[in-house]
């Protein structure tokens, strides 16, 4: 979270992670009010890195429905709102999901089982979900036909990836909006001195960049997405290189998808009968007298 950055946005929707200090003290320095404010529970002493929010611009806010938190163990780990809009409702969800070795509950099967439930129990239909945030997670590009497009820095999807796609992307049918879109070439350089390329990368760090953050946004919606990108501008900020989390950027517009054209196959001889076929027209007498 880089609240140095964020203070100013311009952003409708800013989903945050990884909150750390209580939230009124987020909520200061992200300059928000408590009024566009939407927060899971505070986090205990058993879990001090948890903590997602939402934050909204003020047009948003006036458009609020409904809103709360995760279900069961995803109280303090994801928050969600309901927003008004055309030609549907949207059902936004933050969620920090937690890495897959952690030793304490919650865990991250449990988090991801808990939101899942959170949608089913608040999501109305019809309703756009989208969910956003850090899922510690990797899908991979053997996975096209599903969550994932071609522009994905990794081969193949591990062991937390499918978790992700068991509890929430195969049945809801969502995608990975950022591997849809192409990067911009962006290197850097690392403490030891290497180069390295983050592509669409969300996470740099000692190890080769990864990307773990994803915006789930609908199939059926996914033509509304204008573009996606990774943005380091705060991350460098904070901590003067590439490291740790970049910020996702998406440029959402409501778009109605074509529906599907008919396969030329149906039966139109009934439109032969007397009664339906239209009488042909005696055009030539019609202006015969004008002549």
């Amino acid at each position: 979270m880089q609240t140095q950055r964020c203070k100013h946005s311009d952003y409708d929707i800013l989903c945050i992670n990884e909150m750390h200090g209580s939230h009124p003290e987020v909520a200061e320095k992200l300059g928000g009010g408590l009024q566009r404010w939407y927060t899971c529970d505070e986090k205990g002493d058993n879990d001090p890195a948890a903590g997602a929010a939402i934050l909204l611009s003020t047009a948003a806010a006036q458009q609020v429905l409904d809103s709360g938190v995760g279900n069961g163990s995803a109280a303090t780990r994801a928050t969600w709102v309901r927003l008004q809009a055309k030609p549907a409702n949207m059902f936004i969800l933050s969620v920090y999901v937690p890495h897959y070795y952690r030793k304490k509950a919650p865990f991250q099967e449990d988090v991801l089982e808990q939101v899942r439930k959170t949608v089913d129990d608040n999501a109305e239909k019809g309703d756009v979900v989208i969910i956003a945030g850090d899922f510690n997670a990797r899908v991979g590009r053997e996975d096209q036909s599903g969550v994932s497009g071609q522009f994905n820095p990794h081969k193949w999807t591990n062991e937390q990836g499918e978790l992700m796609k068991k509890h929430l992307t195969n049945d809801l049918e969502l995608r990975s909006a950022l591997t849809f879109f192409a990067s911009k070439k962006s290197q850097y350089m690392t403490a030891a001195g290497e180069k390295r390329w983050t592509g669409n990368a969300t996470w740099a760090g000692p190890q080769k960049p990864a990307m773990i953050d994803h915006i789930l946004v609908p199939k059926r919606w996914l033509t509304s997405v204008q573009a996606c990108r990774v943005k380091w501008k705060p991350a460098i900020t904070k901590h003067g290189c590439h490291a740790d989390h970049g910020l996702i950027e998406m440029k959402w517009k409501m778009r109605l998808a074509n529906s599907e054209r008919s396969g030329g196959n149906e039966d139109l001889t009934a439109l032969n009968a007397p009664e339906i076929r239209r009488p042909k027209r005696n055009t030539a007498g019609r202006y015969r007298g004008r002549l």
